[in-house]
């Protein structure tokens, strides 16, 4: 989901460059994703979809946005807003982070309880614990920027700001009132 998004919308690839790199990639075809999009990500979006169908074929990029929880994944649904992709990643990026955090402390606490357990590695473990519980959360809640409207409903403040211009477009001069 990171590469796709950050193909989608690589004007963000700068901003993630480094801790893009320290991603660990288990698949060939993700780790050359991530190479190429701190290169040629500056070079714009065609650039990048150019030189990433050079590399690694014309439809590397369908076949990773065709996969379920990167066709879902709402930077992926939506491709090029720049707010919503770099949720998206740092969410991403943030749970992954997370689960190695834990999946570190689990084996080092392994190890101390192999030797001589204490009460710091129960702390150790509940707060990796804690830790991927937070990243979990944030990755998966609503990241939208919500209004209150006149009557106090809860509204997503871009489907607000599309209703209310389709609205005024339809009172334009020229239009009669109904």
């Amino acid at each position: 989901m990171i590469p796709a998004t950050l193909v989608l919308t690589p004007e963000l690839a700068e901003e993630f460059e480094a801790r893009l790199e320290r991603l660990h990639c288990a698949a060939p075809d993700h780790a050359r994703l991530r190479a190429l999009i701190p290169e040629h990500g500056a070079e714009g979006a065609e650039a990048l979809r150019e030189q990433i169908a050079r590399e690694m074929g014309a439809d590397a990029i369908d076949r990773l946005c065709a996969r379920p929880h990167v066709a879902q994944s709402p930077g992926v649904r939506r491709a090029g807003d720049a707010v919503t992709a770099r949720q998206t990643v740092a969410a991403a990026l943030d749970w992954i982070a997370a689960e190695s955090g834990l999946r570190a402390e689990v084996e080092e606490a392994a190890q101390d309880i192999a030797g001589l357990a204490d009460e710091s590695v129960t702390y150790r473990l509940g707060e990796a614990a804690r830790l991927r519980r937070d990243a979990a959360h944030a990755f998966s809640e609503d990241q939208a920027d919500y209004e209150i409207a006149d009557n106090g409903v809860r509204l997503k403040a871009d489907e607000r700001r599309d209703a209310r211009a389709f609205f005024d477009s339809l009172l334009a001069p020229g239009r009669a009132k109904t």
